[in-house]
């Protein structure tokens, strides 16, 4: 039995197309190998690190490197990326700012460029004639301060009375001491139109932007 198997590696090992499949078998697995490692660039701040991985994911390559990315830190590509040989990931870390909003001072993480990109990841939604400072297309960085001024117009109609007057004129025809009435006075209205500015609840501005006067019916 020992002298059959001997002679059966005997074979085998001798055989030269096995040893050609062999060969070719081992040039593919380095092929593969070198072609499955990869070089990437991790821009992290001023942090610049190039590695050579095999991982197939942007989020498997940083978790080898043991780079942390927080929920509102921004990666690109995105972490569900594959991977690519000469890839740069790019990865930008959130910074506090603070908003002032409807009488209350928030502090949120944000890796956000502009103002308007900040206010839409916070849910914060803007009316009409709100004012905010910087404007929305303002770049953020640590420590911005961002303040919304709520803007609220009303217009505002009032009426006034308007008394009838009585005009006298002199009339020789007439006997001393005695009056002709010649037209009944009638009272009239005026209907003022106001628009009124209103900045976080308190009155900023008045101003009247119609008037219509009208004989009482």
């Amino acid at each position: 039995m020992y002298k059959l198997t001997s002679k059966v590696k005997t074979r085998i090992v001798g055989n030269p197309r096995f040893l050609g499949i062999l060969t070719a078998c081992v040039v593919t697995f380095l092929i593969l190998y070198v072609q499955s490692e990869k070089t990437v660039t991790i821009v992290d701040g001023k942090e610049v690190v190039k590695v050579a991985t095999f991982k197939v994911k942007v989020k498997d390559v940083l978790v080898s490197c043991n780079v942390n990315v927080g929920d509102k830190d921004k990666v690109a590509p995105g972490l569900d990326s594959k991977v690519e040989d000469d890839m740069v990931i790019n990865i930008k870390r959130a910074v506090p700012v603070t908003i002032q909003l409807d009488g209350k001072v928030i502090t949120v993480n944000t890796a956000q460029d502009k103002v308007e990109d900040v206010l839409q990841e916070e849910g914060i939604v803007l009316n009409e004639k709100d004012k905010v400072s910087p404007s929305l297309t303002s770049k953020v960085e640590q420590g911005t301060n961002i303040k919304i001024t709520r803007v609220e117009e009303k217009i505002i109609t009032t009426t006034e009375r308007i008394p009838y007057t009585i005009v006298r004129k002199a009339n020789n025809n007439l006997a001393k001491g005695t009056t002709e009435v010649l037209q009944d006075g009638q009272d009239g209205e005026k209907e003022i139109v106001t628009k009124v500015v209103y900045e976080d609840g308190k009155e900023i501005t008045r101003q009247v932007v119609a008037q219509n006067v009208k004989r009482l019916q």
